[in-house]
C-alpha cells in the first residue's frame, strides 16, 4: 500500500499567479484551511515560519502524516496555535473527544480575535459529530461577533454556519440563494472562487437535493469537483466530493447504480494514499455495502464481505463495527448469525448510551425468538444470554 504524502499539492506560495480566460487570478494561500465534510477547517497562520507551515501541510496528508505531525506538535511550545493545530489533527482522526480537548485549550491560551475565530469555527465540527448542531451554532455565532478585518475568515464563518444550519431550514429556496450570495462574495473577495466555492458549490448541490433538483445537484458538485481539479488536484477534497455524490444518488430515485459507481471512485482514490485502516476508507466499505444491499438480494455477499472486510480493520467497540454488525444481521441469512450480530452491535452500543438503536434490535430479536427460537420459552432470560455471549466473544476478539 502506498503512502502519498503529496506535499507538493498544496505549498502554494501566499500569492500565486495564474492564467485563466486570458486573465490573471489571484490564488489565496490554501495552506492554512481544510475543506472538510461539515464546515472548513481553519488553521491559525500567524507564523509564517517555514518549518511550521510545512506541519500544516502535512495536516492535509494520511493518517501516518498526521500522526507524525501529531508527534512534533506536542513537543513544541504550546501556544493557541499550536493547541488549534493539535485539535484539527485529531478532528481529522475523528478522535473526538481529543479533539474538543485541545481546542478549549486553545481557546485559553488564544491572544487574539483572528486565533479565537478559527478556534470557535472548528469546534463547531465537533459538536456537528458529537450529533449536537444546537452547540455548533452557537460556537460559529459566538466566532461571527469577533471582530477581525480579514473578510475571507468572515466568509468561511457565514458559509460553515450555513452548512450546519441548512437541514432545518425550511425554506430551501432562500437558502439556495444565500449560498448563491456566499459564491459571488468569494468571487468578489479572492478575484475568483477558490476553495471556498468548492465549498459552497458542494453546499448548494445540497440544498438542491433537498428541493428534490436533482439535476441541478449533479452541475454543482461538478462545479465544486472542476474547481478542485483545476487549481488545487486535492485527492481528500475529490474522494469526499465522490463520498457526497454517492449519497445523494443513494437516497434519489433509480440511482443507486450510479452511487455505486462513485463510492467505488471514493474507495479508489482513498486506497492510493490512505492507509487501510483509516476511518475515512472504512466508512466508504460501509457505505458501499448498504448500497450492494440495497441493490438486491443478488449482491448480499459482496455486502458481507465489505462489512466483514470493516471488522477486521476497525478499533475495537468503535462506532464502525456497530454499524458492521447491525448491517450483517439484516444481511444474513443464517439465524444464528443474525442474533450473532445483533447482540453484539447492542452490547457496544449499550457502552456509548445508546438507547434509540438498542431498542430496534430488541424488538427484532424478540421477533426472532417468538418464531424461530421457542415462541413459549423465557425471553428476557434468553436475551441476557445473547448480550452476555456477545461481551464475551468480543472480549476473546479483541484481546480485551
Amino acid at each position: 500500500m502506498r503512502h502519498f504524502r503529496y506535499l507538493f499539492l498544496f505549498c502554494l506560495v501566499t500569492i500565486l499567479m495564474v492564467g485563466c480566460n486570458n486573465k490573471e487570478i489571484r490564488l489565496t494561500d490554501y495552506t492554512w484551511y481544510i475543506v472538510d465534510d461539515s464546515v472548513i477547517l481553519m488553521l491559525c497562520n500567524t507564523s509564517e515560519q517555514k518549518s511550521y507551515k510545512d506541519l500544516m501541510v502535512q495536516l492535509k496528508g494520511n493518517v501516518n502524516s498526521i500522526n507524525e505531525t501529531i508527534q512534533v506538535l506536542e513537543v513544541m511550545p504550546q501556544d493557541g496555535n499550536v493547541k488549534n493545530a493539535l485539535g484539527v489533527a485529531y478532528l481529522q482522526l475523528w478522535r473526538f473527544q481529543e479533539a474538543n480537548e485541545k481546542f478549549q485549550e486553545a481557546l485559553v491560551l488564544s491572544s487574539s480575535a483572528e486565533e479565537r475565530v478559527c478556534i470557535l469555527s472548528n469546534l463547531a465540527e465537533v459538536m456537528v459529530y458529537q450529533e449536537n448542531k444546537g452547540a455548533a451554532t452557537k460556537y460559529l455565532e459566538e466566532a461571527l461577533e469577533l471582530e477581525i478585518n480579514d473578510p475571507l475568515k468572515k466568509l468561511i464563518l457565514q458559509s460553515n454556519l450555513t452548512s450546519i444550519e441548512l437541514y432545518g431550514k425550511e425554506n430551501k429556496a432562500k437558502e439556495i440563494s444565500n449560498i448563491k450570495k456566499l459564491i459571488k462574495e468569494e468571487k468578489k473577495i479572492l478575484g475568483s472562487n477558490q476553495f471556498i466555492g468548492i465549498f459552497n458549490y458542494k453546499l448548494l448541490a445540497r440544498a438542491c437535493y433537498y428541493e428534490d433538483k436533482m439535476k441541478r445537484c449533479k452541475y454543482y458538485m461538478n462545479k465544486a469537483l472542476e474547481l478542485n481539479q483545476n487549481i488545487y488536484q486535492d485527492f481528500f477534497i475529490e474522494a469526499h466530493l465522490y463520498k457526497d455524490l454517492a449519497f445523494l444518488y443513494y437516497n434519489s430515485a433509480n440511482g443507486l447504480n450510479v452511487a455505486l459507481d462513485y463510492i467505488n471512485a471514493n474507495i479508489d482514490l482513498l486506497e492510493q494514499w490512505q492507509v487501510q485502516d483509516s476511518y475515512d476508507l472504512l466508512t466508504s466499505y460501509v457505505s458501499r455495502g448498504n448500497i450492494y444491499m440495497n441493490l438486491g438480494w443478488s449482491n448480499r455477499d459482496l455486502a458481507i464481505k465489505d462489512y466483514e472486510h470493516v471488522l477486521e480493520l476497525c478499533q475495537p467497540y468503535s462506532d464502525l463495527a456497530t454499524m458492521s454488525y447491525y448491517n450483517l444481521a439484516d444481511t444474513y441469512v443464517n439465524v444464528d448469525r443474525i442474533i450473532e450480530s445483533y447482540a453484539r452491535a447492542y452490547y457496544i452500543w449499550s457502552l456509548e448510551g445508546n438507547e434509540n438503536y438498542n431498542q430496534e434490535i430488541e424488538e427484532s430479536l424478540r421477533k426472532i425468538y417468538k418464531k424461530q427460537v421457542n415462541n413459549s420459552g423465557d425471553y428476557e432470560c434468553w436475551f441476557q444470554k445473547q448480550i452476555i455471549q456477545a461481551q464475551d466473544d468480543l472480549r476473546k476478539q479483541w484481546g480485551e
